[in-house]
Order: structure tokens, then C-alpha cells, then sequence
């Protein structure tokens, strides 16, 4: 590697770009991710203990009762299944990948709309059921 390379032209850079790219974009555009940031309310984790699998999951609110859901996996065995609390009944979409191919990943996700069940989890009365890829961020938002 020269010392005059240009970053832009490595793959692996162009696809970071995208990724970065595309995560302001939904952060801006989705009010649970910055309107509480400094208020108790804001936040609040749904797994954030959960060691065997490795993978902490979190809820963050805006004023007017839109919610978002996040998880982030962080080893390289993937979860095909993963239970995890949900705020409300109803349906939930996934709105940001980082396994997308666009930004290197696999392409494994959520990209189907997935209902709210009720079946208890994490001392909720509902849940829904993610794909969670391995070395990845997820978010998702009730509709």
C-alpha cells in the first residue's frame, strides 16, 4: 500500500460509506432515536444480559409513543430465532441492517414484516421473533 492511495478506492471503504450513509439517514428520520436521548425515559434495555448468545437488545422512545427496537450481535454464530420483548402488540419492520450485501454482509436479514405474538418475554405479555446475523447491528420499528 502506497502511501498515496486514495481510501475511497477500497472496497471495504465504498460499502462503510453506504453503511454510515444510510444509518443518518434513519436516525434522522426516526424521532426514538435522538428526541429522549436526555431523559430516563428514552431508553431502556430488553436483554442486555444475555451472555449466552451475545447479543444485547434495547428499546428507545420519542415523546409521542414511537418506539424503536434495536439489537446488536457481536460474535460469529447466528441466531435463526430470537425471541425478544416487544413494546406493543402489533407489526414491526426491520429498518436498518448492517448484514445488508450493500455494506459487505451476508444479505441475511429481516425483510419481511413480522407480527407480535402473545407469548410472555422478558417480563413482557408480547414478543416478536428476529433473525439475528452474526457481527451485526439491527433495528426495528412498530408500524
Amino acid at each position: 500500500m502506497t502511501s498515496g492511495m486514495v481510501y475511497a478506492e477500497v472496497p471495504i471503504h465504498d460499502s462503510l460509506h453506504e453503511y454510515v450513509r444510510e444509518l443518518n439517514k434513519v436516525y434522522l428520520s426516526e424521532s426514538a432515536l435522538f428526541e429522549m436521548d436526555n431523559d430516563i425515559y428514552g431508553f431502556e434495555w430488553i436483554d442486555g444480559d444475555n451472555s449466552e448468545q451475545n447479543v444485547l437488545s434495547f428499546l428507545r422512545r420519542a415523546k409521542r409513543w414511537e418506539r424503536n427496537t434495536g439489537s446488536s450481535k457481536y460474535v460469529t454464530k447466528r441466531i435463526r430465532g430470537l425471541p425478544t420483548r416487544s413494546p406493543k402488540e402489533g407489526t414491526y419492520k426491520e429498518i436498518l441492517s448492517s448484514n445488508l450485501e450493500a455494506y459487505d454482509g451476508t444479505g441475511k436479514h429481516n425483510p419481511w414484516e413480522i407480527e407480535s405474538e402473545n407469548i410472555g418475554c422478558h417480563r413482557r405479555e408480547q414478543s416478536i421473533v428476529v433473525y439475528v446475523p452474526p457481527l451485526s447491528a439491527t433495528a426495528f420499528k412498530i408500524l
